[in-house]
């Protein structure tokens, strides 16, 4: 199992550097098919598999499993791609950027226990979705961001976020292994755990993969729009290079050195639209989760009657 999942993962994150048609990534994608279908027939034929691939006949269980991936997939991401952003983009350093992420990590934890407690009295569907619309809520916003946006605002749509994973984890968590007898709860759970982690890695890989796309489009399309001999941007050079000589530096220097300004204003926007782009993204994929977990429904259709009585 191991190699077709780290085969599949190499050829994810390292397609768009070594081109999506290189020999490379194509074997990566043939070896990770051919181990896929090899652990199938395997886990089908054996006396005792490593997986109960049984479980996949309960459509409860893999409809709340679906929501589960797909929340791991964006929450993952998002931690990724923010922490990455803010020293990318912001210039943050590794102590500031700690900073603006460190509450998150408290309000997870606090609005972990009191989801977990909502969940055993009433539906675990409601904080499911209370976190799942958080998460999209957040991604919506951080798709808005700019490189003006204040450290205080990015830091208020990191707890916003973190907090969702507090409202989501248990509950879902508690919906999945509802799907099943208690005889299978075990096999469950670690299916569970397989999920989530097939979530998470692939999320990373997603993010970075999807966000590396979108800088080169963006790049390109800045670079047609800002003609190194357009009037705007002659201007601008112009303009740099005065400023410079006037601050000291030689003629020929300043020159070389307001291009090396110029072209990082421009790298800085297009990296810039693509994290815009790629949160946008993981807005839709949480929305998306929202079907599915609203849809799951373990045994107990009552979930406060149960509780009261």
């Amino acid at each position: 199992m191991a190699v077709w999942i780290v085969a599949l993962l190499l050829a994810i994150t390292q397609g768009q550097r070594q081109g999506w048609d290189s020999t490379y990534i194509r074997s990566l994608f043939v070896v990770a098919a051919v181990f896929f279908v090899t652990f199938l027939v395997i886990e089908l034929t054996v006396e005792h598999p490593f997986l109960d691939l049984g479980l996949y006949r309960n459509a409860p269980f893999v409809v709340a499993s679906i929501a589960a991936f797909l929340y791991d997939l964006a929450f993952n991401s998002a931690n990724f791609l923010v922490a990455l952003m803010l020293q990318q983009v912001f210039q943050f350093s590794a102590f500031h950027a700690g900073l603006i992420l460190a509450p998150g990590a408290v309000a997870m934890g606090l609005v972990g226990v009191g989801a977990g407690r909502l969940a055993d009295r009433l539906d675990p569907r409601l904080p499911i979705f209370l976190g799942l619309l958080l998460q999209a809520a957040s991604m919506y916003y951080l798709g808005l961001t700019s490189v003006v946006t204040t450290s205080a605002w990015m830091t208020g749509l990191v707890i916003v976020y973190r907090m969702s994973f507090g409202c989501v984890y248990t509950p879902l968590t508690s919906v999945v292994l509802d799907t099943l007898p208690r005889g299978r709860l075990s096999m469950g759970s670690g299916l569970d755990g397989i999920h989530r982690g097939f979530g998470s890695a692939f999320g990373i890989a997603v993010g970075s993969t999807v966000l590396e796309l979108r800088v080169l489009t963006h790049l390109m399309r800045l670079g047609e729009q800002h003609d190194l001999w357009t009037v705007s941007v002659w201007e601008a050079h112009s303009e740099l290079t005065r400023l410079l000589v006037q601050a000291g530096d030689l003629g020929g220097a300043a020159t070389a050195k307001a291009l090396v300004v110029l072209r990082e204003h421009v790298l800085q926007q297009a990296e810039m639209a693509a994290y815009q782009d790629t949160f946008l993204i993981l807005c839709a994929i949480t929305l998306l989760a929202l079907f599915p977990a609203m849809l799951s429904r373990g045994k107990r259709d009552n979930f406060g009657k149960q509780s009261s009585g």
